[in-house]
């Protein structure tokens, strides 16, 4: 297959700008387009660019952003299918992020490191030529994350939490702007909490972690815990040898009968040569 002639070429262009340590800047396009050849009845372009930005100043919070644009189309060969067999559509994600963080090491005793931030994503498919388009479906989710990690001076113990909420929707649309209400909703809200010790320089370190997932939305509300207890190790250069329990349970609201518990036992072995 490789002596195949490639019916599609690529154009892709991206760029950086440093200003010192200080900003970050990064973009990109890129358009990608197959049947040169004009063998088959349609034609597909996939376009897509994006943008992405860091301000880093030394004891300050730093900002970050960034968005990603896709579009994907596609257009008829007349020669191949005749236009009155041919549907158009076009199939549009975005996605954006900003955010912020701060690198505290003056906190006495514990130094840590703190981030905040915002997901956003949303996608779309039209058919049908731009004058009268139909929209097919919707997708909007997005995400607030928080994250705190701690690294104590006078023993070895880190620490790490995670707080994040995200949401989904889904509608449908049909022809002349009428859509539905909302086909899908969720939400669901997660915690995870971990911490580990390292010992004999951290050749062995044993480690708990605690995870809480709530859903809520379109089924019924129900949680998920993981409790995981465990240790790794690296007895040997380039080997390491680690083990963990885990305790799962899974309740459903207004189902107290419900019981969907589970233990699991791991235990992994790594050698690179």
């Amino acid at each position: 297959t490789n002596y195949l002639q490639k019916d599609n070429t690529v154009l892709s262009i991206t760029d950086q700008f440093f200003l010192g340590r200080t900003f970050t800047l990064t973009g990109g396009y890129n358009h990608q387009t197959d049947n040169l050849s004009k063998d088959f009845a349609e034609t597909n372009h996939n376009i897509s660019w994006f943008a992405q930005g860091l301000l880093r100043i030394a004891n300050y919070p730093y900002l970050k952003a960034a968005f990603f644009n896709t579009d994907f189309i596609n257009k008829n060969n007349p020669a191949v299918q005749p236009d009155s067999l041919f549907t158009p559509y076009k199939l549009n994600s975005k996605n954006l992020s900003v955010g912020m963080g701060y690198d505290a090491p003056q906190i006495p005793i514990l130094p840590s490191q703190f981030d905040i931030s915002y997901r956003m994503n949303m996608n779309d498919r039209k058919e049908g030529e731009a004058a009268n388009e139909d929209l097919i479906f919707e997708n909007f989710d997005y995400s607030v994350n928080f994250s705190m990690s701690n690294r104590m001076l006078y023993v070895p113990l880190r620490t790490q939490f995670v707080l994040s909420l995200a949401n989904n929707k889904r509608d449908l649309g049909f022809s002349e702007g009428v859509s539905l209400n909302s086909l899908h909703k969720n939400s669901n809200f997660t915690f995870f909490g971990r911490a580990e010790y390292s010992l004999f320089d951290s050749r062995m370190v044993p480690y708990l972690s605690y995870r809480r997932v709530n859903l809520t939305g379109d089924q019924k509300d129900q949680s998920y815990d993981y409790l995981t207890v465990g240790i790794d190790s690296v007895p040997l250069h380039n080997l390491s040898v680690g083990t963990c329990i885990s305790q799962k349970y899974h309740r459903i609201q207004d189902q107290t009968n419900y019981k969907n518990d589970s233990f699991t036992w791991r235990f992994q072995v790594s050698q690179r040569f």
